[in-house]
């Protein structure tokens, strides 16, 4: 993994809408980015502006709290990228870390004697692990 920033927090936005759909990786509240070295190249690619810090050094314990977002309205419209982005900051600005995954999963449930089927992300909220967190 290589930690990276960007320049400005709409930049950061931008870049995290596009990183939801393509790679895994995790957000620091201090504004770094950890993400595989394949996210250079493709974030080159969409023109969008970073700065490489280095390899990769975060080795903090942590607990992790999983959050599903989902990908699409009830009425079938996707959920803006940007959406999404801004969730996984606003995660970040309360918790202090968050992990994205690319891997879509489907969720069933029902209601009303309805089925309804979900495309989710999953966020992965990485906080100290303590007993508030409810992990140690």
């Amino acid at each position: 993994m290589i930690t990276i920033t960007f320049p400005d927090r709409e930049t950061e936005k931008r870049a995290l809408a596009f990183l939801l759909g393509h790679f895994s990786g995790r957000v620091l509240s201090s504004g770094e980015h950890l993400v595989p070295e394949g996210a250079l190249e493709a974030l080159a690619d969409q023109n969008i502006p970073f700065t490489v810090k280095g390899k990769t050094t975060y080795e903090q314990q942590l607990a992790a709290i999983r959050v599903l977002l989902p990908l699409q309205f009830n009425d079938g419209r996707d959920v803006p990228a940007e959406w999404l982005a801004e969730a996984v900051l606003e995660i970040v600005d309360h918790f202090g870390a968050a992990s994205y995954e690319t891997q879509k999963l489907e969720g069933h449930w029902r209601h009303g004697g309805v089925m309804y089927r979900d495309n989710l992300v999953r966020i992965v909220v990485d906080v100290p692990d303590s007993p508030r967190a409810g992990s140690g």
